[in-house]
């Protein structure tokens, strides 16, 4: 099959329809690389982060879902006050919330960070043991496992829809937090967690940029020798 024809190549040589980083969502944004920061859900966002990210090139986003509306208000202005780049606040709007089985839920457990223990652990052995559940944030979503998820994993059937299920395990994050137990937190991580290297926002966005342009060189050299 041939090579779709191209009007333009860029710095890389590979076909302007192709263009990086200069593209209509970047344009559109103000942004310098197309890369979006996805914003984490349950209280788990960093207005740092976000902010890290923009400054980058990025798009930062702060998970506003949690939040009281009165609250959203000033979580953007520090985001504000922390970086003159666009980030992004995501929000949820839901009609199916329900409260019916909450008081099950609390009751069949409650614990009596600093995100720093998260990171310990994506960044630990533990990290190649993951589970895709539902019963966390009312969503599917792959976490590490740990005791706070196999604790749970019986009731799943009961979990609540997203996002109330996610405010109702989050009381139990806050207290995990506050007493420093990376056992009993939602600690998110895909398949790929195990090859984490960066432990900084900006390095991340930085080698995420490079190796991209990397690639794309690599692939802009095999299209000049004929592929079709």
């Amino acid at each position: 099959m041939a090579r779709p024809a191209a009007t333009s190549t860029t710095a890389n040589g590979w076909p302007g329809r192709f263009l990086w980083p200069d593209t209509a969502f970047t344009r559109l944004l103000g942004l310098r690389l197309p890369i979006v920061q996805g914003p984490f859900g349950g209280g788990l966002s960093s207005a740092g982060l976000a902010a890290v990210v923009s400054a980058g090139g990025g798009l930062g986003s702060f998970g506003a879902h949690h939040l009281a509306p009165e609250a959203i208000g000033p979580r953007a202005a520090d985001l504000c006050a922390r970086t003159a780049r666009p980030f992004a606040l995501n929000l949820w709007i839901s009609n199916r919330d329900s409260v019916r089985t909450a008081c099950k839920w609390v009751q069949r457990f409650w614990p009596a960070t600093s995100r720093a223990p998260r990171r310990v652990k994506l960044f630990s052995p533990d990290a190649r043991y993951t589970a895709l559940v539902r019963l966390l944030s009312g969503r599917r979503a792959r976490g590490l496992r740990n005791r706070l998820l196999e604790t749970l994993e019986p009731a799943a059937a009961d979990a609540l829809p997203y996002s109330a299920q996610s405010r109702l395990t989050g009381r139990i994050r806050a207290a995990a937090l506050a007493q420093n137990r990376p056992d009993l937190l939602t600690i998110w991580g895909g398949q790929a967690a195990p090859l984490l290297r960066h432990h900084r926002a900006a390095d991340l966005l930085a080698w995420l940029a490079a190796d991209t342009e990397a690639q794309l060189a690599r692939l802009g050299a095999l299209s000049g020798r004929g592929w079709a």
